[in-house]
């Protein structure tokens, strides 16, 4: 068995690494007179993330001796999500300096706008990595915690929902970039200019996509790490369109209710669908 003491200083001291780098970059946009609003809402999911950065790296302290091996695996799953997330922080940051520069008060503005090299493409593309490390690691940690919250029914509830909708989102993300992935591969260089440009974008969503499955890849170790406790199994469900999917128990279910696995369910157009366990007054709600 891995040593839970190792594991779990491992990911503190990596936690703790991401946390200074986000909010280092947190700190250079801060400082930015009239940033665009882009950059100003691109804060916003910074600050989110730091926030679970700091928790994990402050609530984890202490716990290894009560970690079973579901929730270890779990957390080693996270120690690349962790890396990943310290070293784009840090890029994002060297890149975002290289086009600003220091005013007379301690503020910081852009060089030329005109020249900024940041398109709304690649702020977008950063900003669904953010989002991506934010609920996965919230995740992650959550299933860290769940000893703490054994006594609480609900609690697990409310884990099995944000999972799903975790894995949900995540997936929809990598569905945007397989998208562009497959335009790229389908579009005609008509010079060695054009084959140059194409490879290089070809190159951004291929790192975009392996950030979204890391994401996605620890999605899934947390539930399997909260299975032991909840009973039920999440695995490769999507959502697409307007439709609604809620798995596991909804509302008020009786104890030792049947246990589920969901594993390759999809829900397209305007379907509502339930899988699981579902009191009537919840499922008459439901169907509205």
């Amino acid at each position: 068995m891995t040593d839970p003491l190792s594991v779990t200083a491992g990911i503190i001291a990596v936690a703790g690494l991401a946390y200074s780098s986000s909010k280092a970059l947190y700190e250079l946009i801060s400082t930015i007179q009239d940033a665009p609003q882009v950059f100003q809402d691109l804060n916003q999911y910074i600050a989110a993330l730091s926030q679970i950065l700091e928790a994990l790296k402050t609530n984890l302290d202490g716990r290894d001796t009560r970690l079973s091996e579901s929730q270890i695996a779990c957390l080693q799953e996270a120690k690349p999500t962790l890396e990943g997330c310290d070293l784009a922080c840090k890029d994002f940051k060297t890149k975002m300096e290289g086009l600003t520069i220091h005013s007379h008060d301690g503020r910081r503005s852009f060089r030329d706008s005109i020249k900024l090299h940041f398109q709304n493409k690649s702020i977008a593309d950063f900003r669904m990595r953010l989002a991506g490390w934010k609920e996965s690691l919230a995740l992650a940690l959550d299933v860290a915690l769940l000893t703490s919250m054994s006594a609480s029914t609900e609690a697990f509830k409310a884990l099995e929902i944000k999972m799903a909708a975790a894995q949900v989102q995540i997936s929809a993300d990598i569905q945007v970039v397989n998208t562009r992935l497959e335009k790229l591969l389908a579009s005609e260089p008509e010079s060695e200019e054009d084959m140059q440009i194409i490879t290089q974008k070809r190159g951004v969503e291929e790192q975009q996509k392996a950030v979204l499955m890391q994401c996605l890849s620890l999605c899934q170790a947390a539930a399997d790490g909260a299975t032991q406790t909840t009973g039920h199994s999440f695995r490769n469900n999507k959502v697409f369109g307007k439709a609604r999917a809620t798995y596991g128990n909804v509302g008020h279910v009786q104890a030792n209710s049947a246990l589920h696995s969901y594993d390759g369910n999809s829900a397209s157009d305007k379907a509502r669908v339930v899988m699981g366990n579902m009191d009537g007054a919840s499922f008459l709600e439901f169907m509205k």
